[in-house]
């Protein structure tokens, strides 16, 4: 499966990436003001501005009847874009309330692309089209629940695109 970095591995892995702290030459040293303004145009790496993404909807819960009202959510939409041979395959889930296809979303995609992986985009578990299609429990905010509900999207979308 997935092995995860000790904290003390981790720690000791961004010591040897950071090494000396006099050859920083990042024009922001206040990390909540580079948080904030962003990355300057001279540091920012080119990244193509369209890639070719198809848009998909997977039905999750197969056996599930959506409320008259959310006809639009009835299936769980998601996004793709491939690489014309092999490639890792990279799932990138939006933050709190963000769609499959947001601003920042189609930014990591073409980054994630242009690096060569195959990547999918989903939808953030307090979105309305994840809660609708994809919340075993239509309640979202519970991180163990949500995060169980996102497994199974990954794993429909896996086994649709493979």
């Amino acid at each position: 499966m997935y092995k995860t970095l000790s904290c003390s591995y981790l720690i000791l892995l961004l010591i040897s990436f950071c090494g000396n702290s006099e050859a920083y030459e990042y024009p922001l040293t206040n990390p909540y003001e580079a948080a904030i303004i962003g990355t300057p145009v001279e540091f920012k790496a080119e990244i193509p501005e369209k890639v070719n993404v198809s848009t998909r909807k997977l039905k999750v819960f197969q056996e599930r009847k959506t409320p008259d009202i959310f006809w639009y959510d009835d299936y769980f939409r998601y996004s793709l874009a491939t690489q014309k041979g092999s490639a890792p395959l990279i799932f990138v889930i939006a933050g709190t309330g963000a769609d499959y296809n947001s601003p920042k979303m189609d930014m990591l995609l073409r980054v994630f692309y242009q690096a060569g992986f195959h990547v999918v985009t989903l939808t953030s578990p307090t979105h309305p089209n994840f809660i609708v299609s994809a919340s075993s429990n239509s309640v979202p905010g519970n991180i163990s629940e949500d995060s169980k509900d996102l497994y199974r999207v990954m794993e429909l979308v896996w086994a649709e695109i493979r």
